[in-house]
């Protein structure tokens, strides 16, 4: 099945603040299925803390920063932290990856100052 943001398979772009730090929850609710999730600035993985878990936060020890790319099976959640360094537009990519490969892409536009570029 295709990924669905906030019930939308064609999401609306999530608008962030650059310098704030921002919370996010992956949800894959499919019964057989699995899906990669990714955060782009242009082409490029960048870096976001996962910071809970199947709805447990994680011990500090275990919330280290890391490249924005994981993989969540089916009934799993994880809650990441992503703090934008610079405006600019990033895109989530979710890969549902049973069958045929469907790919969702969530443009997200980042602000500073009440700007973006």
């Amino acid at each position: 099945p295709p990924s669905m943001v906030n019930g939308s398979t064609v999401p609306a772009a999530l608008e962030l603040r650059a310098g704030v730090t921002h919370r996010v929850r992956f949800i894959d609710i499919t019964a057989i299925s699995a899906r990669r999730v990714r955060l782009l600035d242009d082409t490029t993985i960048v870096s976001w803390k996962v910071v809970a878990r199947d709805g447990r936060e994680l011990p500090p020890v275990q919330r280290a920063v890391t490249t924005a790319a994981a993989l969540l099976g089916a009934g799993q959640t994880m809650d990441v932290e992503f703090t934008p360094s610079h405006s600019g537009r990033y895109t989530f990519e979710i890969t549902a990856l049973f069958g045929v490969p469907r790919v969702t892409r969530i443009d997200v536009i980042v602000q500073f100052d009440g700007r973006s570029l």
